[in-house]
């Protein structure tokens, strides 16, 4: 059994031959920077600086890439979600730090070029590895609107004005299946695990109430 059946094999609920792990298969999916650096110790390797990929998450990074970035511009923090129309969400979605900055997939855009790259670059990458494919989409539900209006200011309206969360939140579920349709035509045959990302919770326990979440951005993913 190798890597890419054993990982398939545990995501149906079936007995693989050995554990599959998964270490650093997407940024998320990585190591704390203090483990990376007692790992490298334990096993011997040359020691040497631990670079961070998030500061919040202190992930280590496994191989080579960029420094951590932080967002420090909110683009809809003054106008504030109480009386917004949303009329200009697209634009305004793609002024957050996490969608603005380049890295690789997400600076590609999602036109026929675009597609034909993703498309190309998935199918080498399958080609030349026997480990389980894992395309992060993002589709981000609860995170975004805090890139947006930063947040203390969102957690705040999901308490405060739920109508405006929910409007919200719908207008995103639109956008995010009109990109993922477009996303899988190029990548889905070729990947074998799709991720969607969302932090729902912090040290302390949930960033939301389940009862708040539920009438708003779970509401608004079921179609209502």
């Amino acid at each position: 059994m190798n890597s890419r059946e054993r990982v398939l094999t545990a995501l149906e609920f079936r007995e693989p031959d050995r554990i599959p792990v998964d270490l650093g298969g997407h940024r998320s999916s990585g190591i704390s920077a203090i483990a990376l650096h007692r790992l490298r110790k334990t096993l011997g390797l040359k020691e040497k600086p631990v670079r961070v990929y998030d500061m919040v998450q202190q992930l280590g990074i496994l191989k080579k890439g960029s420094l951590y970035f932080e967002q420090t511009r909110f683009p809809l923090m003054e106008r504030g979600i109480e009386h917004d129309d949303f009329h200009d969400l697209p634009e305004m979605l793609g002024k957050n730090i996490w969608s603005a900055v380049p890295h690789p997939g997400a600076h590609l855009p999602l036109d026929e070029a675009g597609l034909r790259e993703m498309s190309e670059k998935a199918a080498a990458l399958r080609a030349s590895t026997d480990r389980a494919i894992i395309g992060l989409f993002g589709g981000n539900m609860f995170e975004l609107p805090q890139w947006l209006y930063r947040m203390d200011n969102y957690l705040l309206a999901t308490a405060m004005h739920m109508e405006k969360v929910l409007q919200l939140s719908e207008l995103m579920y639109e956008i995010h299946l009109q990109n993922l349709e477009k996303w899988m035509s190029a990548v889905g045959p070729h990947i074998d695990i799709v991720l969607f990302g969302d932090d729902l919770g912090g040290q302390q326990g949930p960033l939301i109430s389940p009862d708040a979440y539920s009438k708003t951005t779970a509401l608004a993913c079921s179609g209502g």
